[in-house]
């Protein structure tokens, strides 16, 4: 006989009149709204139990895929290492672990076994992530940046899935956290070419991302200084680090609309530069190469294309066109760009051969 289907709670009805533009209409659920109500905590909970009451037949189907997918899984296993100057970067996962561990090791030395029984003199372990959810419930790290001399690690961490993240600087050296502490900051972090300074943002209380902060380590909290804010509430504003890491780079982008600002690391107290000032409708990403920007852009270009244009130039008449190819018929778009170094030992690449990094795609 099959069970009696469980009747779903229903919301009480509070009528309430809104009036705007001289225009009034009545919500009778507005007052869910309201999360110190306790009857909007009631009503959740009752939609809880009535969900699990409706989908209980369901349960040793979704326990049937779990284990099948969970036998297809390696839990225990190790990505390859990712070299970055001296050291090789890479990330564990262990069977019964919910955590990802981040380590590195020599670059010179062995790759690494997926074994974790076997005793590795050459790893280091980075960040345990494990380590950081004891005593959570939730633990998200929103976003990790390394100083130049990978001495310092800077992370940011969300347990209470509220997104408003906890900025550490962890000591790789002793795996000791500084006693830097940064509350309410968001996702994108930047370390400056001094090892010591970081950029950061901090959300407005619709957790829309909308300053860059910056922060000099072993100072107070209270005498970081904000580099810029964005003021209109269409933009989202994020902070990093160009990939040869010579410039601060600040992104303000809307759904249609983007503008760049960089500071040079090397001189992280100097005031960000604007690329190109923002044009409705204009999008553009930047990269730095030698001296050089590498800008993706719709301007003029409807499937984006690529261009260049000299280091302290402000303005579209500062670049000039390269790579036509991109630009002519609507059957080609340029989707993404990327700069690269020459080998150690082998002759640099003219910028023709680097910047010929182009993903295309045809209709």
């Amino acid at each position: 006989e099959t069970p009696a289907r469980p009747e779903p709670p229903i919301a009480e009805r509070r009528p309430h009149a809104m009036v705007a533009h001289g225009d009034e209409r009545v919500d009778d659920w507005h007052w869910l709204r309201d999360k110190d109500d306790p009857a909007v905590m009631a009503l959740l909970e009752a939609e809880n139990t009535y969900t699990d009451a409706a989908t209980a037949r369901l349960d040793p189907l979704i326990e049937t895929i779990y284990e099948e997918i969970l036998a297809h899984t390696q839990l225990t296993d190790v990505s390859y290492p990712a070299p970055k100057g001296d050291w090789a970067y890479y990330v564990r996962t262990v069977d019964g672990k919910q955590h990802a561990i981040s380590c590195r090791r020599p670059r010179n030395a062995a790759e690494p076994s997926p074994d974790v029984t076997i005793a590795d003199g050459d790893e280091t372990v980075v960040l345990d992530e494990n380590e950081l959810a004891e005593g959570h419930e939730y633990l998200e790290v929103g976003d990790t940046a390394l100083s130049p001399d990978q001495r310092l690690l800077a992370y940011a961490t969300d347990t209470t899935g509220g997104e408003r993240l906890t900025l550490r600087v962890r000591d790789l050296e002793t795996g000791v956290d500084l006693d830097d502490v940064i509350e309410g900051a968001y996702y994108g972090l930047a370390f400056a070419a001094d090892n010591a300074t970081i950029f950061y943002t901090r959300p407005d209380e619709t957790l829309r991302p909308y300053q860059v902060w910056r922060h000099r380590i072993g100072t107070p909290t209270s005498e970081d200084e904000k580099v810029f804010e964005e003021e209109d509430e269409r933009y989202f504003l994020g902070v990093g680090t160009t990939k040869d890491g010579a410039l601060i780079a600040l992104q303000a982008e809307s759904n249609v609309t983007s503008e760049w600002h960089y500071i040079l690391a090397a001189t992280p107290e100097a005031t960000p530069t604007v690329v190109v000032p923002r044009r409705q409708g204009v999008l553009y990403e930047i990269e730095h190469h030698r001296g050089e920007l590498v800008i993706l852009s719709n301007d003029g270009a409807v499937n984006f294309a690529l261009f260049r244009a000299p280091l302290g130039s402000t303005g579209r008449a500062g670049s000039r066109f390269w790579l036509s190819a991109t630009t002519s018929g609507s059957s080609r778009s340029t989707s993404s760009r990327d700069t690269f170094s020459s080998p150690n030992g082998a002759t640099p690449r003219p910028p023709s051969a680097c910047y010929r990094s182009v993903t295309a795609r045809r209709e």
